[in-house]
Order: C-alpha cells, then sequence, then structure tokens
C-alpha cells in the first residue's frame, strides 16, 4: 500500500510539473540524448557493451511502464556513488530511460541536497519543482519532492519521498522524452 501511495504521489507531481513547466530545447550535454554512454534506443546487445559491469535484473521490474532489465552498481552520479538501472521498452528491444538511486548508506536528505545542486548546476535553472504531502490509511504522513528538467529529448526527474530521515528515498530518473508523453 505504501509503496503505491508513494508511486501515485510522484506521477501526480510529475504530471503537474510535465504541464505546467517551461522546454529547455538546447541539446548542450551528451546526456540529454540518454544518460552517461546509454542512448535512447540503445538495444540490450548494446547497452551491455557500453556497461559491461551491468548485471541482468531477473525476472525484469517495471516502473513507470518501463522495464528495467541491466542493473550496474557503483556508478558515479555527480558527488554520489548509486546503483543505474536501464529501463527498455516493453514492446520493443530499446533504452527508453536510466533511473538511479543513490548509495542508501547516504541520508536521503544530503543525497537530494547534493544531487538537486549538481543537477542545477549541469543543466541550469529546473522546469519545475513542487512539494507534497499525503496522509497514509495508518496516519503516517508522507512527503514528495519532485525537481525536474526538460529538454529536447529528455527528462531529468529528481525525487525525494518518505517520511524523513532516516526512511526517505532518493531516486533520479533520466527518460526519453516523446511528443506523446507516453514514458
Amino acid at each position: 500500500m505504501m509503496k503505491a501511495t508513494l508511486f501515485f504521489c510522484c506521477v501526480c507531481l510529475t504530471l503537474a510539473g510535465a504541464l505546467f513547466g517551461q522546454d529547455a530545447t538546447t541539446d548542450d550535454h551528451p546526456e540529454l540524448r540518454g544518460w552517461s554512454s546509454a542512448r535512447w534506443g540503445m538495444n540490450l546487445a548494446e547497452l551491455r557493451a557500453a556497461f559491461p559491469a551491468a548485471r541482468p535484473i531477473d525476472p525484469p521490474q517495471r516502473n513507470l511502464g518501463a522495464l528495467q532489465r541491466l542493473r550496474a552498481a557503483g556508478v558515479a552520479f555527480g558527488p554520489v556513488q548509486a546503483t543505474a538501472a536501464f529501463e527498455f521498452d516493453p514492446n520493443a528491444d530499446r533504452l527508453v530511460a536510466v533511473t538511479l538511486d543513490p548509495d542508501p548508506a547516504i541520508s536521503a536528505t544530503s543525497a537530494f541536497s547534493q544531487l538537486r545542486a549538481a543537477l542545477v548546476e549541469k543543466y541550469g535553472t529546473p522546469a519545475s519543482e513542487g512539494t507534497a504531502t499525503h496522509r497514509t490509511a495508518s496516519g503516517s504522513v508522507l512527503r514528495n519532492r519532485v525537481v525536474q528538467w526538460r529538454m529536447k529529448h529528455t527528462t531529468v526527474t529528481l525525487t525525494w519521498y518518505g517520511e524523513g530521515d532516516p526512511v526517505g528515498m532518493v531516486a533520479a530518473r533520466y527518460s526519453e522524452r516523446k511528443s506523446d508523453s507516453s514514458l
């Protein structure tokens, strides 16, 4: 139930940001067509060649409509170490997103703050930023904070969610930007 509630809140904030944010249309960064050496549209074999340390996720896991099929631990993500999950279109062998989960040894507050600063330095002012709270059936208060950058080919979403340190979690997601906003 808690995962479903967290997912719902993240999706609502992401959609609100997509509706009200402004677009940046420059291609100044190579990540704007993927993340690191991963490029949108790569097939599984190409991605394995680009990330030889990545391991299969068996069975694949669903995340926001995509299938996480490979995972690479200990990747550098700005100022923190993270685990990268490479996500594929469920109907085709093509990369559509990369989700990065910072090392859980770092507090959620610290990871979010460090990553937000690094992403602002790299991509500039976010297109949207929002915070929401939600009370669960058990009475817990969950807080979500979503910061999003939208470029011509890629959306970068940094999310902090949970009840606070040490319970809070942080994730960043680079996703292929499509005109139909399906992923």
